[in-house]
């Protein structure tokens, strides 16, 4: 009986010996490992050269993202888009835009463009588009800028600027040209001159924006919806439904 005890136990170290030497080993050895994404291998922007424009370009289509903190070139923009198809993960690190722009795009670009996750300040723009047909920015702050917050001038398919905060730009806070534009849930405070401005067919819907030099919310062939503004105007064709005045 003693020996029909001791088998089995030593088929069961066994084969614990062997799938461990399968398995290889727990801990990777030292050395690079790529950022991937759900898609496939992401860019690290700091890893990307400049030009005469900007201290990082992105010339290619895929997704990128920041490894740390960008202090842009004195006058350049920070990164530059000339590709289709791009995504940017600020991945919660900021761009000082050093008097540029933080993101602009270029000659190339088009297609949808995501910018998330992220701070920009001390820029002219923080952000700055006008030529892809489609933009998201989501979950971002840009402050402190010598005119706009972010600036949107998309004439294609139009936009989304969701969970975003504008705060002390000289100018504008929040501004989006075209149609098919939707600005919700974001907070826009002690802007210039106007805190969220849109022209075109466009919905403000759920946004808090206090503090602005002339207009808290302007809006031009829209609608504004469930907001919070000491001062909205609505010039033609717009509509203002169950908004709140502090």
């Amino acid at each position: 009986m003693k020996y029909t005890l001791l088998i089995p136990s030593v088929l069961v170290v066994c084969l614990g010996l062997s799938l461990a030497l399968r398995a290889g080993q727990l801990d990777p050895p030292a050395g690079p490992v790529n950022a991937t994404g759900r898609f496939g291998t992401r860019v690290d922007i700091l890893t990307l050269p400049g030009d005469p424009t900007a201290t990082h370009v992105i010339s290619q289509p895929g997704s990128y993202y920041l490894s740390g903190n960008l202090q842009s070139t004195a006058g350049l923009h920070g990164i530059r888009v000339h590709a289709r198809d791009v995504t940017i993960d600020l991945n919660g690190y900021s761009i000082d835009c050093n008097g540029g722009n933080g993101v602009q795009d270029g000659s190339g670009s088009g297609g949808r463009l995501v910018i998330k996750n992220g701070s920009l300040f001390n820029g002219f723009a923080g952000i700055q588009i006008g030529l892809a047909e489609m933009v998201i920015v989501e979950d971002v702050t840009v402050q402190d800028c010598a005119n706009t917050g972010i600036n949107l001038n998309i004439p294609g398919r139009g936009g989304i600027v969701r969970n975003c905060h504008a705060l002390s730009n000289t100018d504008l806070g929040i501004s989006a040209s075209g149609a098919n534009m939707v600005i919700m849930d974001c907070v826009s405070r002690n802007n210039g001159i106007y805190g969220i401005r849109t022209t075109g067919s466009s919905l403000i819907s759920n946004c808090l924006s206090l503090g602005s030099g002339t207009d808290d919310i302007r809006v031009a062939n829209g609608m504004v919806r469930g907001c919070v503004a000491s001062t909205i105007v609505l010039d033609g064709g717009s509509t203002g439904i169950e908004n709140h005045q502090p």
